[in-house]
């Protein structure tokens, strides 16, 4: 451990790994500061640690809620549109199969930024920020760009697979944004039907529902896919579903969380991948993580859907981007 300076002579407990790199800021009430989304740690009741707990561990992202201090995102703010003007801000790559052939479908484009001093920003935190600071503009831009640049030297391998980039409500119903977008497309000479726009169920219209449903018939009637992504994870579901034409509906990992061990569970995912088919809508199933939950949506005899998950690849660095062995027959 460590005492690092926050710029303002207040102090922080620090822990760095072997490389320097910040993994973990406390101030001095014990408050988290700032932790690394590569960090586990034990858990606690608060925002203090605990080392009597029992030896039970969890993620980064369970804590991702705990407020920064004013003054460290006024800074973080400030760095992020350093970030954007100087190419610090960069992609990586997630595979998503199509779970008959075990070919990949698509790949999912997730935005990823390295803070010089603070290490990986959790990318949820980087879009709160864009919304904060006028800056979602010019983050969607940025990660079609470096898709692009991603693609056209890849194109032989890209033939059959689309890219899906995340968007959220407000960017995807911004008319100025996508005419944008479809022009950055159109000038790399690739073809707009490699492209797959996912938009969150999770967050509230910014303009009304007709309007919005509008919005998509626009941008599908463009060539590009529209995905609707954290689907069952929101409380507007059936509301979606019923109002928005879509191409792909992608249900949220908390769906498939435990299906191995609760069958009511398992049934609720299996019934909304066969209402996804019925209705025309191609099914992506989150989060799956284990060979026994696989094996599950492969028992359910249900065909046609797409599979994403840890258990048959990672997100990747597009600068660690390797075509070669990404194929999910080990796990058939």
């Amino acid at each position: 451990m460590s005492i690092l300076s926050n710029g303002d002579k207040s102090e922080f407990t620090g822990l760095k790994d072997a490389f320097g790199r910040v993994l973990l800021l406390v101030n001095t009430q014990g408050g988290i500061e700032y932790c690394n989304e590569n960090l586990i740690f034990k858990e606690s009741a608060a925002t203090k640690f605990s080392l009597d707990q029992d030896n039970h561990w969890r993620r980064y992202t369970d804590i991702q809620s705990y407020p920064l201090s004013s003054s460290t995102e006024q800074q973080l703010a400030e760095d992020l549109q350093i970030a954007l003007h100087q190419s610090q801000l960069d992609l990586a790559a997630q595979a998503i199969f199509d779970f008959d052939s075990h070919e990949i479908s698509a790949i999912e484009m997730l935005l990823r930024w390295e803070h010089p001093h603070l290490g990986f920003i959790n990318p949820l935190k980087i879009i709160e920020m864009a919304v904060d600071n006028q800056l979602l503009f010019k983050i969607a831009a940025f990660v079609i760009r470096r898709t692009i640049e991603f693609i056209l030297p890849n194109l032989a391998q890209c033939t059959a697979i689309k890219f899906a980039i995340n968007l959220n409500l407000p960017q995807i119903t911004d008319a100025n944004l996508i005419t944008h977008l479809l022009g950055l497309i159109d000038d790399s000479g690739l073809d707009r039907c490699m492209f797959i726009f996912e938009s969150t169920e999770t967050h509230s219209l910014p303009i009304s529902t007709t309007a919005a449903a509008e919005h998509f018939n626009r941008i599908r009637s463009q060539g590009i896919s529209i995905a609707m992504d954290d689907f069952g994870a929101g409380y507007s579901t059936l509301d979606y579903l019923n109002n928005f034409d879509v191409d792909l509906i992608k249900l949220d990992r908390s769906l498939v969380t435990d299906i191995e061990s609760n069958p009511r569970k398992l049934d609720t995912l299996l019934t909304l991948v066969r209402l996804c088919k019925r209705l025309g809508v191609i099914p992506v199933i989150e989060g799956i993580e284990n060979q026994h939950q696989h094996q599950l949506i492969a028992e359910s005899g249900i065909s046609g859907i797409l599979v994403q998950g840890y258990l048959y690849a990672r997100p990747v660095s597009l600068c660690s981007f390797s075509w070669h062995n990404l194929a999910m027959s080990d796990v058939a």
